[in-house]
């Protein structure tokens, strides 16, 4: 007897705040696996022989994951993932003199637990896919966007979460300079995002006391400021991601100009 996982199939968990009930249905050809998008419903059907659902989940999963981040810093946090429910797999006999399947004894149906979202806002189509691979997820984007999603949830302020983000940003590079290098990011942005973090906020999100020589204890981020930092912060994880997929290509560089205006920036 020979395993051969045929499918694997996930729920479509949603924010609690959306659904996608009125979304067509999405299909995505990949070269080891197709998948099926409609409703609450995913569907990877396997192209390639795998013997452990491991084995295969893993494949899929890796793009899904690139997928779920995009869509996160697309739109909202979390407002699609897909959580695996159960596997499809043939247990077969092969011949042994032409290595051809002979019969299909039957199929086994393994089962995870099942999630359900509280829908609120109705959308008329599912978020685009990654686009022609090229965005894929490593430990940096993994970084960059866990703390992307607690600020998003309310877990965590705003400059604590950016300051870190442009942390890990130049670790992973190893300096600020090199960061330019390697993710072909303009410096003035990772200056003014560096500056932003650690010389404004309110007392409540300050990174940083104010210095006795300052006539103003803290200076409270505008509203402007506030959309520019966190366009700059899904700039970082956009970018990361486009790293992973693309490590060896030289990238346009980001700009200043690809980002929102800071009028009052001084």
């Amino acid at each position: 007897m020979t395993e051969i996982v045929r499918a694997l199939v996930y729920r479509v968990v949603w924010a609690h705040d959306v659904d996608y009930e009125r979304a067509p249905r999405v299909h995505i050809e990949k070269n080891d696996f197709d998948l099926d998008l409609f409703g609450r419903e995913l569907r990877a059907t396997l192209k390639r022989e795998y013997s452990t659902i491991e084995q295969a989940r893993t494949h899929v999963e890796n793009y899904l994951r690139s997928w779920e981040i995009f869509i996160g810093i697309s739109g909202h946090p979390n407002e699609v993932q897909f959580v695996y429910e159960q596997a499809e797999v043939d247990e077969v006999k092969i011949d042994p003199e032409t290595g051809q399947y002979v019969r299909q004894v039957k199929t086994h149906i393994e089962a995870s637990a099942n999630l359900l979202a509280v829908l609120h806002v109705s959308r008329g189509k599912y978020p685009q896919p990654v686009p022609a691979d090229s965005f894929h997820v490593d430990s940096v984007v993994e970084a960059l966007y866990s703390r992307y999603a607690r600020y998003s949830a309310g877990r965590e302020l705003l400059t604590s979460m950016a300051y870190f983000c442009l942390t890990v940003i130049e670790r992973s590079a190893g300096s600020r300079k090199e960061v330019v290098r390697k993710y072909r990011i303009a410096k003035a942005i990772l200056d003014n995002l560096g500056r932003l973090c650690s010389e404004r906020g309110s007392k409540e999100e300050a990174r940083k006391a104010r210095k006795k020589s300052n006539p103003l204890p803290f200076i409270p981020l505008s509203k402007g400021e506030r959309q520019w930092i966190l366009a700059a912060v899904k700039l970082l994880i956009r970018r990361a991601g486009e790293i992973a997929a693309y490590p060896d290509e030289t990238l346009g560089e980001i700009t200043l100009q690809d980002l929102p205006d800071l009028e009052d920036l001084p």
